[in-house]
């Protein structure tokens, strides 16, 4: 453990500056989709949520990042000259 300013923490701490949950609405705006769209991909277990409580919503940055990269898509351009 490391002690910085008084405090104890470990090295697997968040990154400084980054928060631990993003709640619906934000990531909602990062996807650039609807939060019913968000919650559409949680009810079918595209995305995973943390819900501190039955009416709140949030989501960790590295579940929103690796939805992301699973659904990024390639395209090549078309061989006309075939």
């Amino acid at each position: 453990m490391k002690k910085t300013n008084g405090k104890t923490s470990s090295g697997n701490d968040q990154k400084q500056g980054q928060r631990m949950l993003i709640p619906l609405r934000e990531a909602a705006a990062m996807l650039s989709v609807s939060r019913q769209t968000v919650m559409n991909y949680v009810n079918r277990g595209q995305l995973t949520c943390v819900r501190p409580t039955p009416t709140s919503v949030f989501f960790r940055p590295a579940d929103l990042e690796a939805f992301v990269e699973k659904h990024l898509e390639t395209r090549t351009p078309l061989n006309i000259a075939a």
